[in-house]
Protein backbone atom coordinates (compact mmCIF):
# COMPACT_ATOMS: atom_id res chain seq x y z
CA UNK A 1 0.00 0.00 0.00
CA UNK A 2 1.30 3.43 -0.96
CA UNK A 3 0.04 6.57 0.79
CA UNK A 4 0.55 9.91 -0.93
CA UNK A 5 -0.49 12.92 1.13
CA UNK A 6 -1.69 16.07 -0.64
CA UNK A 7 -1.26 14.38 -4.00
CA UNK A 8 -2.79 15.55 -7.27
CA UNK A 9 -4.17 13.16 -9.88
CA UNK A 10 -2.71 14.14 -13.25
CA UNK A 11 -4.40 11.53 -15.39
CA UNK A 12 -5.99 8.09 -15.52
CA UNK A 13 -5.47 5.98 -18.63
CA UNK A 14 -6.58 2.44 -19.44
CA UNK A 15 -9.82 0.87 -18.30
CA UNK A 16 -11.29 -1.34 -15.58
CA UNK A 17 -8.81 -3.88 -14.25
CA UNK A 18 -5.85 -2.16 -15.93
CA UNK A 19 -5.68 1.55 -15.10
CA UNK A 20 -2.48 3.61 -15.12
CA UNK A 21 -2.73 6.50 -12.66
CA UNK A 22 -0.28 9.43 -12.80
CA UNK A 23 -0.02 11.26 -9.48
CA UNK A 24 1.92 14.35 -8.45
CA UNK A 25 3.09 14.29 -4.80
CA UNK A 26 3.57 17.35 -2.60
CA UNK A 27 7.28 17.47 -3.46
CA UNK A 28 6.36 17.92 -7.12
CA UNK A 29 7.42 14.43 -8.22
CA UNK A 30 5.25 12.59 -10.74
CA UNK A 31 4.65 8.90 -10.04
CA UNK A 32 2.77 6.27 -11.99
CA UNK A 33 0.81 3.37 -10.52
CA UNK A 34 -0.92 0.34 -12.01
CA UNK A 35 -4.36 -0.10 -10.39
CA UNK A 36 -7.40 -2.22 -11.09
CA UNK A 37 -10.07 0.15 -9.77
CA UNK A 38 -10.41 3.72 -8.54
CA UNK A 39 -12.60 4.93 -5.66
CA UNK A 40 -13.27 8.67 -5.37
CA UNK A 41 -14.47 10.09 -2.05
CA UNK A 42 -13.55 13.75 -2.54
CA UNK A 43 -16.61 15.95 -2.80
CA UNK A 44 -16.74 19.43 -4.33
CA UNK A 45 -15.96 22.55 -2.30
CA UNK A 46 -18.91 24.18 -0.57
CA UNK A 47 -20.19 27.73 -0.21
CA UNK A 48 -22.85 29.46 1.83
CA UNK A 49 -26.32 29.26 0.28
CA UNK A 50 -26.89 33.03 0.06
CA UNK A 51 -28.18 33.36 -3.52
CA UNK A 52 -30.87 36.01 -3.79
CA UNK A 53 -30.72 37.04 -0.12
CA UNK A 54 -28.75 40.25 -0.69
CA UNK A 55 -26.28 39.63 2.15
CA UNK A 56 -22.77 38.23 2.53
CA UNK A 57 -20.85 36.31 5.17
CA UNK A 58 -19.81 38.50 8.08
CA UNK A 59 -19.26 38.38 11.85
CA UNK A 60 -23.03 37.99 12.29
CA UNK A 61 -23.71 35.83 9.22
CA UNK A 62 -21.92 32.48 9.12
CA UNK A 63 -22.14 29.11 7.39
CA UNK A 64 -23.90 26.22 9.11
CA UNK A 65 -20.75 24.10 9.06
CA UNK A 66 -18.83 26.82 10.89
CA UNK A 67 -21.61 27.18 13.47
CA UNK A 68 -21.45 23.43 14.15
CA UNK A 69 -17.79 23.92 14.99
CA UNK A 70 -18.53 26.94 17.19
CA UNK A 71 -21.07 24.93 19.22
CA UNK A 72 -18.15 22.74 20.27
CA UNK A 73 -16.15 25.83 21.40
CA UNK A 74 -18.40 27.49 24.03
CA UNK A 75 -16.04 30.29 25.01
CA UNK A 76 -15.52 31.46 21.45
CA UNK A 77 -19.23 31.27 20.68
CA UNK A 78 -20.04 33.32 23.79
CA UNK A 79 -17.77 36.09 22.52
CA UNK A 80 -19.62 36.05 19.18
CA UNK A 81 -23.08 36.07 20.77
CA UNK A 82 -22.26 38.63 23.47
CA UNK A 83 -22.60 38.43 27.24
CA UNK A 84 -25.84 40.17 28.13
CA UNK A 85 -29.33 38.67 27.88
CA UNK A 86 -30.49 35.65 25.93
CA UNK A 87 -28.69 35.29 22.59
CA UNK A 88 -30.81 34.82 19.49
CA UNK A 89 -29.73 32.53 16.65
CA UNK A 90 -31.48 32.09 13.29
CA UNK A 91 -30.81 28.97 11.26
CA UNK A 92 -31.83 29.47 7.61
CA UNK A 93 -32.09 26.61 5.10
CA UNK A 94 -33.01 26.44 1.42
CA UNK A 95 -33.53 30.15 0.70
CA UNK A 96 -31.11 30.11 -2.25
CA UNK A 97 -30.56 26.77 -3.93
CA UNK A 98 -32.25 23.53 -2.88
CA UNK A 99 -30.83 22.24 0.39
CA UNK A 100 -29.89 18.72 1.49
CA UNK A 101 -31.37 16.45 4.19
CA UNK A 102 -27.98 16.44 5.93
CA UNK A 103 -28.19 20.24 6.28
CA UNK A 104 -31.53 20.00 8.08
CA UNK A 105 -30.08 17.34 10.37
CA UNK A 106 -27.05 19.52 11.21
CA UNK A 107 -29.31 22.56 11.81
CA UNK A 108 -31.56 20.61 14.21
CA UNK A 109 -28.61 19.31 16.18
CA UNK A 110 -27.08 22.78 16.37
CA UNK A 111 -30.44 24.19 17.52
CA UNK A 112 -30.71 21.60 20.31
CA UNK A 113 -27.14 22.30 21.46
CA UNK A 114 -27.75 26.08 21.47
CA UNK A 115 -30.88 25.65 23.56
CA UNK A 116 -29.26 23.19 25.97
CA UNK A 117 -25.78 24.70 26.44
CA UNK A 118 -26.37 28.43 25.88
CA UNK A 119 -30.06 28.95 26.63
CA UNK A 120 -30.32 30.67 23.26
CA UNK A 121 -33.56 31.54 21.51
CA UNK A 122 -33.45 29.60 18.27
CA UNK A 123 -35.52 29.99 15.10
CA UNK A 124 -35.30 27.39 12.36
CA UNK A 125 -36.42 28.93 9.06
CA UNK A 126 -36.73 26.59 6.09
CA UNK A 127 -37.55 27.18 2.47
CA UNK A 128 -37.06 24.11 0.30
CA UNK A 129 -35.84 21.83 3.11
CA UNK A 130 -36.13 18.07 2.66
CA UNK A 131 -37.40 15.74 5.37
CA UNK A 132 -36.07 12.74 3.45
CA UNK A 133 -34.68 10.51 6.19
CA UNK A 134 -36.40 8.59 9.02
CA UNK A 135 -34.90 10.68 11.80
CA UNK A 136 -35.51 14.17 10.38
CA UNK A 137 -39.18 14.49 11.27
CA UNK A 138 -38.41 13.34 14.83
CA UNK A 139 -35.50 15.81 15.06
CA UNK A 140 -37.61 18.78 13.99
CA UNK A 141 -40.27 17.86 16.54
CA UNK A 142 -37.57 17.57 19.21
CA UNK A 143 -36.42 21.10 18.37
CA UNK A 144 -39.99 22.30 18.76
CA UNK A 145 -40.37 20.56 22.14
CA UNK A 146 -37.08 22.11 23.31
CA UNK A 147 -38.53 25.57 22.71
CA UNK A 148 -37.21 26.25 19.24
CA UNK A 149 -39.33 28.16 16.72
CA UNK A 150 -39.97 26.62 13.30
CA UNK A 151 -41.02 28.65 10.28
CA UNK A 152 -41.50 27.27 6.76
CA UNK A 153 -41.85 29.35 3.61
CA UNK A 154 -43.60 28.25 0.46
CA UNK A 155 -43.44 31.50 -1.51
CA UNK A 156 -41.58 34.58 -0.26
CA UNK A 157 -38.28 34.33 1.60
CA UNK A 158 -37.45 36.61 4.57
CA UNK A 159 -36.11 40.10 4.05
CA UNK A 160 -32.71 40.08 5.72
CA UNK A 161 -30.52 43.05 6.69
CA UNK A 162 -27.14 42.79 8.42
CA UNK A 163 -26.86 45.84 10.72
CA UNK A 164 -23.53 44.91 12.28
CA UNK A 165 -24.70 44.25 15.83
CA UNK A 166 -27.76 42.19 14.83
CA UNK A 167 -29.25 40.61 11.72
CA UNK A 168 -32.81 41.79 11.08
CA UNK A 169 -35.18 39.16 9.66
CA UNK A 170 -38.66 40.22 8.56
CA UNK A 171 -41.11 37.76 7.06
CA UNK A 172 -44.74 36.80 6.86
CA UNK A 173 -45.74 33.71 8.84
CA UNK A 174 -47.84 31.58 6.48
CA UNK A 175 -49.68 29.91 9.38
CA UNK A 176 -50.38 32.95 11.60
CA UNK A 177 -50.81 35.16 8.50
CA UNK A 178 -49.03 38.10 10.04
CA UNK A 179 -45.71 39.89 9.70
CA UNK A 180 -42.90 38.77 12.02
CA UNK A 181 -39.83 40.76 13.01
CA UNK A 182 -37.06 38.57 14.43
CA UNK A 183 -33.65 40.21 15.12
CA UNK A 184 -30.83 37.67 15.62
CA UNK A 185 -27.37 38.03 17.16
CA UNK A 186 -26.14 35.32 14.83
CA UNK A 187 -27.51 33.88 11.58
CA UNK A 188 -26.30 30.62 10.03
CA UNK A 189 -27.12 29.47 6.50
CA UNK A 190 -26.79 26.05 4.89
CA UNK A 191 -24.08 25.23 2.37
CA UNK A 192 -24.28 23.89 -1.18
CA UNK A 193 -21.82 22.30 -3.58
CA UNK A 194 -19.64 24.81 -5.42
CA UNK A 195 -17.21 22.97 -7.72
CA UNK A 196 -14.20 25.12 -8.53
CA UNK A 197 -11.61 24.90 -11.31
CA UNK A 198 -9.57 22.36 -9.36
CA UNK A 199 -12.56 20.06 -8.98
CA UNK A 200 -13.27 20.23 -12.70
CA UNK A 201 -9.61 19.32 -13.35
CA UNK A 202 -9.98 16.30 -11.06
CA UNK A 203 -13.09 15.22 -12.96
CA UNK A 204 -11.30 15.60 -16.30
CA UNK A 205 -8.34 13.54 -15.03
CA UNK A 206 -10.75 10.78 -14.03
CA UNK A 207 -12.50 10.90 -17.39
CA UNK A 208 -15.72 12.09 -15.73
CA UNK A 209 -17.80 15.25 -15.79
CA UNK A 210 -19.17 17.39 -12.97
CA UNK A 211 -22.94 17.01 -12.86
CA UNK A 212 -25.62 19.66 -12.47
CA UNK A 213 -25.58 19.13 -8.70
CA UNK A 214 -21.79 19.53 -8.55
CA UNK A 215 -21.14 15.81 -8.07
CA UNK A 216 -19.16 13.29 -10.12
CA UNK A 217 -22.04 10.85 -10.56
CA UNK A 218 -24.57 11.58 -13.33
CA UNK A 219 -28.20 11.90 -12.36
CA UNK A 220 -29.17 8.65 -14.10
CA UNK A 221 -30.73 5.49 -12.74
CA UNK A 222 -28.18 3.32 -14.53
CA UNK A 223 -25.36 4.99 -12.59
CA UNK A 224 -26.74 4.21 -9.12
CA UNK A 225 -25.67 3.68 -6.46
CA UNK A 226 -21.87 4.14 -6.77
CA UNK A 227 -21.19 3.60 -10.50
CA UNK A 228 -19.89 6.24 -12.90
CA UNK A 229 -19.84 6.49 -16.70
CA UNK A 230 -16.31 5.03 -16.56
CA UNK A 231 -16.35 1.38 -15.57
CA UNK A 232 -13.95 0.63 -12.75
CA UNK A 233 -14.18 4.16 -11.31
CA UNK A 234 -16.51 4.36 -8.30
CA UNK A 235 -17.73 7.31 -6.23
CA UNK A 236 -18.67 7.29 -2.56
CA UNK A 237 -19.78 9.84 0.03
CA UNK A 238 -19.68 13.49 -0.95
CA UNK A 239 -18.35 12.70 -4.45
CA UNK A 240 -21.64 10.92 -5.14
CA UNK A 241 -24.24 12.85 -3.17
CA UNK A 242 -24.89 14.59 0.11
CA UNK A 243 -25.21 11.80 2.69
CA UNK A 244 -24.77 11.06 6.37
CA UNK A 245 -22.31 8.61 7.90
CA UNK A 246 -24.62 5.61 7.57
CA UNK A 247 -25.15 6.35 3.88
CA UNK A 248 -21.41 6.68 3.34
CA UNK A 249 -20.83 3.34 5.05
CA UNK A 250 -23.36 1.76 2.70
CA UNK A 251 -21.54 3.29 -0.28
CA UNK A 252 -18.21 1.89 0.88
CA UNK A 253 -19.71 -1.58 1.39
CA UNK A 254 -21.17 -1.60 -2.12
CA UNK A 255 -17.89 -0.47 -3.66
CA UNK A 256 -15.90 -3.13 -1.77
CA UNK A 257 -18.23 -5.79 -3.13
CA UNK A 258 -18.02 -4.38 -6.68
CA UNK A 259 -14.20 -4.15 -6.60
CA UNK A 260 -13.89 -7.70 -5.30
CA UNK A 261 -16.08 -8.91 -8.13
CA UNK A 262 -14.02 -6.92 -10.61
CA UNK A 263 -10.55 -7.96 -9.51
CA UNK A 264 -11.08 -11.40 -7.87
CA UNK A 265 -7.75 -11.12 -6.02
CA UNK A 266 -5.89 -10.49 -9.25
CA UNK A 267 -7.34 -13.51 -11.11
CA UNK A 268 -10.62 -13.24 -12.97
CA UNK A 269 -12.21 -15.31 -15.70
CA UNK A 270 -13.85 -13.23 -18.40
CA UNK A 271 -15.82 -14.04 -21.50
CA UNK A 272 -14.39 -13.29 -24.89
CA UNK A 273 -15.14 -9.75 -25.93
CA UNK A 274 -18.35 -9.42 -27.92
CA UNK A 275 -16.93 -6.43 -29.78
CA UNK A 276 -15.04 -7.32 -32.96
CA UNK A 277 -12.95 -4.71 -34.78
CA UNK A 278 -11.98 -5.19 -38.42
CA UNK A 279 -8.39 -3.92 -38.43
CA UNK A 280 -8.47 -3.51 -42.20
CA UNK A 281 -11.47 -1.17 -42.12
CA UNK A 282 -10.57 0.75 -38.94
CA UNK A 283 -9.41 4.29 -39.75
CA UNK A 284 -8.29 5.10 -36.17
CA UNK A 285 -10.78 7.97 -35.99
CA UNK A 286 -11.34 7.18 -32.26
CA UNK A 287 -15.12 7.59 -32.59
CA UNK A 288 -15.67 4.36 -30.66
CA UNK A 289 -13.44 5.56 -27.83
CA UNK A 290 -15.32 8.85 -27.59
CA UNK A 291 -18.86 7.45 -27.64
CA UNK A 292 -18.46 4.39 -25.38
CA UNK A 293 -20.76 5.05 -22.39
CA UNK A 294 -18.61 2.96 -20.04
CA UNK A 295 -15.13 3.96 -21.22
CA UNK A 296 -14.56 0.33 -22.24
CA UNK A 297 -12.83 1.03 -25.57
CA UNK A 298 -9.04 1.12 -25.39
CA UNK A 299 -6.13 0.16 -27.63
CA UNK A 300 -4.21 -3.03 -28.31
CA UNK A 301 -1.39 -2.82 -30.85
CA UNK A 302 -2.58 0.61 -32.00
CA UNK A 303 -6.08 -0.59 -32.77
CA UNK A 304 -9.30 -0.11 -30.76
CA UNK A 305 -10.35 -3.00 -28.53
CA UNK A 306 -13.08 -3.41 -25.92
CA UNK A 307 -12.31 -4.37 -22.33
CA UNK A 308 -14.73 -7.21 -21.44
CA UNK A 309 -14.60 -6.16 -17.77
CA UNK A 310 -16.15 -2.82 -18.67
CA UNK A 311 -18.12 -3.47 -21.87
CA UNK A 312 -21.90 -3.87 -21.50
CA UNK A 313 -22.30 -4.88 -25.18
CA UNK A 314 -24.68 -1.99 -25.85
CA UNK A 315 -23.46 -1.68 -29.47
CA UNK A 316 -23.19 2.11 -29.48
CA UNK A 317 -19.62 1.90 -30.80
CA UNK A 318 -20.71 -0.34 -33.69
CA UNK A 319 -23.52 1.94 -34.79
CA UNK A 320 -21.43 5.11 -34.55
CA UNK A 321 -18.38 3.72 -36.36
CA UNK A 322 -18.24 5.63 -39.68
CA UNK A 323 -16.34 2.80 -41.39
CA UNK A 324 -18.59 -0.06 -40.16
CA UNK A 325 -15.40 -1.60 -38.78
CA UNK A 326 -17.05 -2.75 -35.54
CA UNK A 327 -19.52 -5.58 -35.13
CA UNK A 328 -21.15 -6.99 -32.02
CA UNK A 329 -20.79 -10.75 -31.90
CA UNK A 330 -24.29 -12.21 -31.98
CA UNK A 331 -25.79 -8.87 -33.00
CA UNK A 332 -24.12 -8.27 -36.37
CA UNK A 333 -25.59 -5.95 -38.99
CA UNK A 334 -26.27 -8.97 -41.24
CA UNK A 335 -28.47 -10.52 -38.58
CA UNK A 336 -30.66 -7.44 -38.29
CA UNK A 337 -30.85 -7.17 -42.07
CA UNK A 338 -32.20 -10.73 -42.21
CA UNK A 339 -34.68 -10.08 -39.40
CA UNK A 340 -36.00 -6.97 -41.15
CA UNK A 341 -36.46 -8.87 -44.42
CA UNK A 342 -38.12 -11.77 -42.63
CA UNK A 343 -40.49 -9.38 -40.85
CA UNK A 344 -41.32 -7.77 -44.18
CA UNK A 345 -41.87 -11.10 -45.92
CA UNK A 346 -38.99 -10.62 -48.37
CA UNK A 347 -37.19 -13.77 -47.27
CA UNK A 348 -39.47 -15.90 -49.38
CA UNK A 349 -41.45 -17.35 -46.48
CA UNK A 350 -44.92 -15.90 -46.01
CA UNK A 351 -46.62 -13.15 -47.98
CA UNK A 352 -45.01 -9.77 -48.58
CA UNK A 353 -46.26 -6.47 -47.33
CA UNK A 354 -48.73 -5.10 -49.83
CA UNK A 355 -49.93 -8.56 -50.87
CA UNK A 356 -53.18 -10.38 -50.05
CA UNK A 357 -54.93 -9.55 -46.79
CA UNK A 358 -52.21 -7.20 -45.52
CA UNK A 359 -52.67 -4.84 -48.44
CA UNK A 360 -54.97 -2.50 -46.52
CA UNK A 361 -53.29 -2.92 -43.10
CA UNK A 362 -50.70 -0.47 -41.84
CA UNK A 363 -47.32 -2.08 -41.14
CA UNK A 364 -44.92 -0.80 -38.48
CA UNK A 365 -41.54 -2.15 -37.44
CA UNK A 366 -40.81 -1.73 -33.72
CA UNK A 367 -37.27 -1.88 -32.32
CA UNK A 368 -37.44 -2.74 -28.61
CA UNK A 369 -34.59 -2.36 -26.10
CA UNK A 370 -33.99 -5.64 -24.26
CA UNK A 371 -33.60 -3.81 -20.94
CA UNK A 372 -36.92 -1.97 -21.00
CA UNK A 373 -39.46 -2.29 -23.83
CA UNK A 374 -38.71 -5.97 -24.53
CA UNK A 375 -39.49 -6.82 -20.91
CA UNK A 376 -42.67 -4.77 -21.12
CA UNK A 377 -43.71 -6.73 -24.22
CA UNK A 378 -42.95 -10.05 -22.52
CA UNK A 379 -45.16 -9.05 -19.60
CA UNK A 380 -47.88 -8.03 -22.04
CA UNK A 381 -47.91 -11.54 -23.51
CA UNK A 382 -47.99 -13.12 -20.04
CA UNK A 383 -50.92 -10.91 -19.06
CA UNK A 384 -52.83 -11.84 -22.22
CA UNK A 385 -52.95 -8.36 -23.73
CA UNK A 386 -54.17 -8.12 -27.31
CA UNK A 387 -51.16 -8.17 -29.60
CA UNK A 388 -51.03 -5.24 -32.05
CA UNK A 389 -51.91 -6.39 -35.58
CA UNK A 390 -49.56 -5.26 -38.30
CA UNK A 391 -46.64 -4.65 -35.93
CA UNK A 392 -43.34 -6.55 -36.12
CA UNK A 393 -40.84 -6.47 -33.26
CA UNK A 394 -37.06 -6.72 -33.30
CA UNK A 395 -35.14 -6.89 -30.03
CA UNK A 396 -31.88 -4.92 -29.74
CA UNK A 397 -29.37 -4.93 -26.84
CA UNK A 398 -29.76 -1.17 -26.47
CA UNK A 399 -31.26 1.68 -28.45
CA UNK A 400 -27.67 2.74 -29.01
CA UNK A 401 -27.29 -0.29 -31.32
CA UNK A 402 -29.96 0.86 -33.80
CA UNK A 403 -27.99 1.80 -36.89
CA UNK A 404 -29.59 4.26 -39.33
CA UNK A 405 -29.13 1.58 -42.00
CA UNK A 406 -31.64 -0.64 -40.14
CA UNK A 407 -34.30 2.06 -40.31
CA UNK A 408 -33.68 2.82 -43.97
CA UNK A 409 -33.75 -0.91 -44.76
CA UNK A 410 -37.13 -1.15 -43.02
CA UNK A 411 -38.58 1.56 -45.26
CA UNK A 412 -37.04 -0.05 -48.34
CA UNK A 413 -38.66 -3.34 -47.29
CA UNK A 414 -42.05 -1.60 -47.35
CA UNK A 415 -42.82 -0.82 -43.71
CA UNK A 416 -45.00 2.26 -43.33
CA UNK A 417 -43.17 3.45 -40.24
CA UNK A 418 -40.51 2.62 -37.64
CA UNK A 419 -41.01 2.95 -33.89
CA UNK A 420 -38.13 2.82 -31.41
CA UNK A 421 -39.05 1.92 -27.84
CA UNK A 422 -36.02 2.55 -25.62
CA UNK A 423 -35.24 3.26 -22.00
CA UNK A 424 -35.84 6.77 -20.76
CA UNK A 425 -32.72 8.85 -21.32
CA UNK A 426 -32.12 9.28 -17.58
CA UNK A 427 -32.72 5.57 -16.91
CA UNK A 428 -30.73 3.99 -19.74
CA UNK A 429 -29.05 0.75 -18.69
CA UNK A 430 -26.06 1.77 -20.84
CA UNK A 431 -26.22 5.37 -19.54
CA UNK A 432 -26.14 7.11 -22.95
CA UNK A 433 -27.59 4.62 -25.43
CA UNK A 434 -30.91 6.46 -25.63
CA UNK A 435 -29.10 9.77 -26.09
CA UNK A 436 -27.24 8.48 -29.14
CA UNK A 437 -30.46 6.98 -30.51
CA UNK A 438 -32.05 10.42 -30.18
CA UNK A 439 -29.23 12.03 -32.17
CA UNK A 440 -29.67 9.48 -34.95
CA UNK A 441 -33.42 10.03 -34.96
CA UNK A 442 -32.91 13.71 -35.79
CA UNK A 443 -30.52 12.75 -38.60
CA UNK A 444 -32.91 10.15 -40.00
CA UNK A 445 -35.84 12.53 -39.99
CA UNK A 446 -33.77 15.01 -41.98
CA UNK A 447 -32.88 12.26 -44.46
CA UNK A 448 -36.53 11.29 -44.88
CA UNK A 449 -37.56 14.89 -45.43
CA UNK A 450 -34.82 15.39 -48.05
CA UNK A 451 -36.01 12.24 -49.84
CA UNK A 452 -39.58 13.57 -49.96
CA UNK A 453 -41.03 11.39 -47.18
CA UNK A 454 -42.82 12.53 -44.06
CA UNK A 455 -40.34 12.48 -41.10
CA UNK A 456 -43.19 11.45 -38.79
CA UNK A 457 -42.84 7.92 -40.15
CA UNK A 458 -40.14 7.36 -37.55
CA UNK A 459 -40.68 7.96 -33.81
CA UNK A 460 -39.04 7.14 -30.51
CA UNK A 461 -40.45 6.88 -26.98
CA UNK A 462 -39.10 5.93 -23.58
CA UNK A 463 -40.60 2.88 -21.86
CA UNK A 464 -39.96 1.29 -18.47
CA UNK A 465 -39.98 -2.52 -18.02
CA UNK A 466 -43.33 -2.47 -16.22
CA UNK A 467 -45.09 -0.18 -18.70
CA UNK A 468 -46.71 -2.98 -20.73
CA UNK A 469 -50.03 -1.29 -21.44
CA UNK A 470 -48.31 2.02 -22.20
CA UNK A 471 -45.96 0.28 -24.65
CA UNK A 472 -48.93 -1.29 -26.44
CA UNK A 473 -50.67 2.09 -26.55
CA UNK A 474 -47.59 3.66 -28.16
CA UNK A 475 -47.63 1.02 -30.90
CA UNK A 476 -51.34 1.59 -31.56
CA UNK A 477 -50.83 5.36 -31.59
CA UNK A 478 -48.03 4.95 -34.12
CA UNK A 479 -50.34 2.87 -36.31
CA UNK A 480 -53.05 5.56 -36.14
CA UNK A 481 -50.51 8.23 -37.11
CA UNK A 482 -49.35 6.12 -40.06
CA UNK A 483 -52.93 5.59 -41.26
CA UNK A 484 -53.26 9.38 -41.52
CA UNK A 485 -49.99 9.57 -43.46
CA UNK A 486 -51.00 6.82 -45.86
CA UNK A 487 -48.98 3.83 -47.09
CA UNK A 488 -45.26 3.96 -47.60
CA UNK A 489 -44.60 5.17 -51.18
CA UNK A 490 -41.90 2.50 -51.49
CA UNK A 491 -44.47 -0.27 -51.16
CA UNK A 492 -44.96 -0.30 -54.92
CA UNK A 493 -41.33 -1.23 -55.37
CA UNK A 494 -41.70 -4.03 -52.85
CA UNK A 495 -44.73 -5.39 -54.71
CA UNK A 496 -42.86 -5.19 -58.01
CA UNK A 497 -39.88 -7.10 -56.61
CA UNK A 498 -42.19 -9.78 -55.23
CA UNK A 499 -43.92 -10.22 -58.60
CA UNK A 500 -40.69 -10.16 -60.64
CA UNK A 501 -39.11 -12.74 -58.36
CA UNK A 502 -41.31 -15.39 -60.02
CA UNK A 503 -40.07 -14.44 -63.52
CA UNK A 504 -36.40 -13.59 -62.87
CA UNK A 505 -33.54 -16.07 -62.80
CA UNK A 506 -31.41 -15.69 -59.65
CA UNK A 507 -27.77 -14.63 -60.02
CA UNK A 508 -24.92 -14.31 -57.56
CA UNK A 509 -22.66 -11.31 -56.95
CA UNK A 510 -20.69 -12.12 -60.13
CA UNK A 511 -23.95 -12.14 -62.15
CA UNK A 512 -23.65 -15.90 -62.64
CA UNK A 513 -26.84 -17.90 -62.74
CA UNK A 514 -27.50 -19.76 -59.50
CA UNK A 515 -28.30 -23.43 -60.07
CA UNK A 516 -31.61 -24.16 -58.37
CA UNK A 517 -32.10 -27.67 -59.71
CA UNK A 518 -32.74 -30.27 -57.03
CA UNK A 519 -29.77 -32.39 -56.00
CA UNK A 520 -29.63 -35.90 -57.48
CA UNK A 521 -31.32 -38.59 -55.44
Amino acid sequence: MTLIRQGVLLGLSGSAGGFRARVLDREGRAQEFSVGAVVVAQGPPRRANLDGLGIELSERVTALGQLSGLVGSPEYLKRVLGEGGKPRVALCLGFGLETYPSSLRAACRAALALRRDFGAEVALLTGNAKVAAPDLEALTQEVRRAGGLLFKFTHDVPRIEDKGDVVELRFRDDILEREVHWPAHLMAVDEVAAPDEGYHRLAAALGLAVGRDGRLQPDKVGALPTLTPRAGVFVVGQARTESDLSGQRADVGQVIQAVRGLLKQGRVEIEQSRVEVDRGLCALCLTCVRVCPEGAMGFIARRPAANPLACTACGTCASECPMDAIQLRGDEDQRYGREIRLAAGESGSGSAIGVDEADEAVQVLVFVCQNSAAKAMENARLWGMEWPRGASFIRVPCAGKIDPVYVLEAFRAGFDGVLILSCYDDACYSLDGGTWAGHRLVHLRNLLAEAGHDPRRIARHGVAPLMSSEAMDLVEQMKRDLIELGPNPLRAGVRARQILRHFTLPVDEAFTLVDQSPPPA
